[in-house]
């Protein structure tokens, strides 16, 4: 039974404007008949037949259906509503066209978990569809969908049946069918048809009831006495109006006539009368919660996808494509420079790293220069909370030995190499012990040792002599031999010092058939050779050990200091009477090393250029005799010391003259050893093994600490250039995100909108939301799927592309450093990982966005976008 109260239905406008579709409605239905709604267009019989089969929202008053008030359900109660009490049949039919005649019925059962057992087949029977099973929707007429849409309604057997219109779209002898078989029908359950055919209401009707402006202005039921055919009785013949004659009635009436009977005819038209009230039972049935199992929603969702493939298979296209770039975007953001380092370093069996602390890229710029930072106890304290084994750590000091004048002691490159591939600067001096050697080149052999080993003195290795021997022309022609002892360059400012022995090394059996073809080619660049894997492979032992010069004695630091033997005093600023000397060469300082000048302790004789600039004069070379002494202050720090912060030295000296030399000053041997000692200090250290190499590079992440070898020269060429180009690949990581974002939600839209009709008729067949989530998210699971399989495919596929087109470019333009064969973008399971879970948040998103507008739309409207 369903009672209405006080039921009201206002409609909103997008201009705001209020339509009252309902007014007030009071009724009660009975649990079964057959009862027409009437109405113009507009009258509020749709909307009437809407909100008791809860297609729609009710604005004020209640509807009680079986003794439950539906008008405060929730969805899910509704959707359960509509499963279990409701049957409806649409004046459009509204079958889904994707599902057979038996898949559109059996829906309905499905949703209510009952096994078939041949009730599809039954139902079909009653509306005289038998073996119409197979066929689809668009192969039947329209009478015949109606009957499908009919039988789908009385499958389940509902309690009510709301009937919208169904023969507004048939032929006179097809909707006189369809109304019989509904009234038959109705000897079961209540089933309320709205209409504008008022012959067929009065014809087959228990019940009339007419709308206008949204109030009922009458309501009539059939009267019980009225007869359905003429009856003759006392001489009066009774004929019901609106009636046909049939046979019998003919013969009734001929038969009277003949024997004069007939006094009278009486037109009956009392068919129906005003409705009495009813009583209201108290009885209540419940309303079961009933879904669709799991396996029926991939069915639907098949059914669903059976004319989408080709979508499918370009959205994941596309989709795929932009996660090949996004992953390769990825890859390049997350370069990480020393994990490459440390695989590469131990892919090519080095067995050792050196570490320096330096200037970065930024200080060089501005100071034009390399200069080094000293290492402390700090930083030693530091490396060995990093866990890095300090008996596997070797210092490096300051102290090198220069060869030529083309010195580069600034900075360790393959700038040092001459175009024969020697040296013509040592890296600095390595601190070590006999058991280094062994463990390096397995043996301790010298090749020739002095016979005054002083604890000044340091070890070269036999590629240093031979370059020395080549490239130094105060050893042209000499030998090992000749080397050793007392050691200078050919200038008379040059540096010198003391070379105690030679080691052998393997670098001739290794290299020396490479070394011979670049020594006798008359090719005077050794850029040709940069991407040569000879060359690599000796550049690489050149930066391990064999451009090293080395010292036994642990106390060499202070053994130098004490009885300096080289003239050199870089990485020093002075000030002169507080003023900067700022040009790069005047860090040279000399001393009168053959008493030329006979200078005494606070005496110096300085370059006229460099005091011209300090004190604005303009002395030349043919005026430099009218200068006059005169005293001046000198303070002396580390070039890297931007603050001043801790003065290496503060002393006065005389400027006894000035001159045309390259120094700042030269000074007496007293004065020189003063500011010597501070030249010499520890730059780096060797870690000898290649072991925990991640505990070094992680270390190194520090902004003054960089590894040094040829391996790294090629990958901070990569890192460089990546780190140009992360912020713009972080920029296109983000536009493509929102660019899968809106793939995936265009095309969630377009599916759901394409399918706005067959939502509504699952939600109006009773389908929850969440079912209907579940189907239209698996297509898109199915997108997410296919485009994981072929994004990851050609991520691995084009990663190893992209590596070699960046690698190929950097080699074609890289003319200051070498690139070499590094994987530097190799394929990540991590990125795969992270770009799956994106994928499918992404999709659960695009999902969600359509999803969550359907949730407020009422299965009334999305099935009314057909009509």
């Amino acid at each position: 039974m369903i009672r209405i109260n006080n039921l009201t239905k206002i409609y909103k406008s997008k201009r705001r404007s209020r339509c009252k579709a309902l007014d007030n409605i009071n009724l009660t239905l009975p649990n079964k008949g057959l009862v027409f709604v009437l109405g113009k267009s507009g009258s509020g019989k749709s909307t009437l037949l809407n909100l008791i089969g809860g297609l729609d929202n009710i604005t004020k008053g209640s509807i009680i259906v079986d003794g439950n008030n539906i008008s405060y359900f929730n969805e899910k109660e509704f959707c359960d509503y509509r499963n279990t009490h409701i049957g409806f049949i649409f004046q459009d039919y509204h079958l889904i066209d994707e599902l057979t005649v038996y898949e559109n019925i059996v829906l309905s059962l499905n949703l209510r978990k009952i096994e078939d057992r041949g009730l599809v087949r039954n139902a079909l029977k009653r509306v005289d569809l038998a073996g119409y099973e197979d066929r689809y929707p668009g192969e039947l007429s329209g009478g015949e969908r109606q009957r499908v849409a009919i039988a789908r309604a009385i499958v389940k057997k509902p309690r009510i049946i709301l009937a919208d219109e169904p023969t507004g779209n048939l032929d006179n002898v097809t909707s006189t069918a369809i109304i019989k078989l509904l009234k038959a029908l109705s000897n079961e359950c209540l089933i309320l048809i709205v209409s504008h055919n008022t012959n067929d209401a009065y014809n087959y009707a228990d019940r009339i009831i007419e709308l206008s402006k949204g109030k009922i202005i009458r309501d009539n039921s059939k009267n019980i006495m009225y007869p359905e055919s003429v009856v003759y009785n006392q001489n009066t013949l009774f004929y019901p109006k609106d009636t046909s004659l049939n046979d019998n009635d003919i013969n009734v009436i001929n038969y009277n006539l003949s024997n004069n009977n007939i006094k009278q005819v009486v037109k009956l038209d009392n068919k129906y009368t005003p409705t009495l009230s009813q009583v209201i039972r108290k009885e209540k049935v419940e309303i079961v919660h009933k879904n669709l199992s799991f396996y029926n929603e991939m069915i639907l969702t098949f059914k669903f996808l059976k004319n989408k493939i080709v979508k499918i298979f370009t959205s994941s296209f596309m989709v795929s494509a932009i996660m090949i770039i996004l992953a390769l975007s990825q890859t390049i953001i997350s370069f990480d420079a020393n994990k490459v380092l440390t695989e590469e370093l131990k892919g090519l069996g080095l067995n050792s790293v050196y570490v320096e602390k330096h200037v970065n890229d930024d200080e060089r710029e501005a100071l034009g220069q390399y200069y080094y930072y000293e290492v402390n106890d700090e930083d030693k304290e530091k490396l060995k909370n990093n866990g890095v084994d300090m008996d596997l750590v070797y210092p490096v000091y300051s102290y090198t030995l220069p060869i030529t004048l083309n010195h580069q002691y600034s900075g360790f490159s393959y700038n040092n190499f001459t175009s024969k591939l020697f040296l013509s600067e040592t890296r600095g001096t390595m601190i070590v012990d006999e058991e280094f050697f062994i463990e390096k080149i397995g043996y301790l052999e010298y090749l020739a040792l002095s016979d005054d080993i002083r604890n000044s003195g340091v070890y070269i290795t036999d590629f240093v002599a031979d370059s020395i021997l080549l490239l130094n022309h105060a050893y042209n022609g000499l030998t090992y031999e000749d080397i050793i002892g007392e050691y200078s360059i050919y200038s008379t400012n040059g540096k010198r010092g003391y070379i105690n022995g030679i080691i052998k090394t393997d670098y001739k059996e290794k290299h020396g058939d490479f070394l011979n073809e670049v020594i006798s080619s008359k090719n005077t660049s050794i850029s040709k050779y940069y991407h040569d894997q000879d060359f690599v492979s000796l550049v690489n032992d050149i930066y391990d050990y064999l451009g090293f010069t080395f010292s036994l004695n642990k106390n060499f630091v202070e053994d130098i200091k004490n009885n300096p033997d080289n003239t050199i005093t870089w990485h020093h600023k002075f000030y002169i009477n507080d003023i900067e000397v700022n040009s790069p060469a005047y860090g040279f300082v000399s001393y009168d090393e053959n008493n030329v000048y006979k200078l005494k302790e606070n005496e110096v004789v300085m370059s006229f250029t460099i005091y011209n600039d300090i004190f604005n004069t303009n002395y030349t070379s043919s005026t430099v005799s009218l200068f006059k002494p005169h005293k001046i202050s000198v303070k002396q720090y580390r070039t890297t010391d931007y603050e001043r912060e801790n003065m290496l030295l503060s002393f006065e000296v005389t400027i006894k003259r000035i001159v045309g030399t390259s120094a700042t000053f030269f000074c007496e041997k007293t004065l020189y050893d003063k500011i010597h000692r501070n030249s010499i200090y520890e730059k780096g250290f060797y870690y000898n093994s290649n072991e925990n190499v991640n505990l070094i590079t992680e270390f190194c992440k520090d902004d003054k600490f960089h590894l040094k070898s040829y391996i790294i020269e090629g990958v901070e060429t990569m890192v460089k250039a990546v780190n140009i180009f992360v912020p713009i690949f972080e920029l296109i990581a983000i536009i493509l995100c929102v660019g899968i974002v809106f793939i995936l939600v265009s095309f969630s839209m377009r599916m759901i909108q394409d399918k706005l009709h067959d939502i509504g008729i699952l939600k109006a067949l009773g389908t929850q939301n969440k079912t209907i989530v579940i189907i239209f998210g698996l297509q898109i699971f199915l997108i997410a799927i296919l485009t994981i399989i072929m994004s990851t495919i050609g991520y691995y596929y084009f990663v190893g592309i992209a590596n070699d087109v960046l690698v190929a470019s950097l080699k074609e333009f890289a003319t200051t450093r070498v690139v070499l064969e590094f994987n530097f973008l190799v394929f990540k399971h991590s990125i795969v990982y992270m770009d799956i879970i994106l994928i499918l948040t992404l999709s659960i998103l695009s999902l969600f966005i359509p999803m969550l507008k359907i949730r407020k739309i009422k299965p009334v409207k999305i099935i009314k976008t057909k009509e």
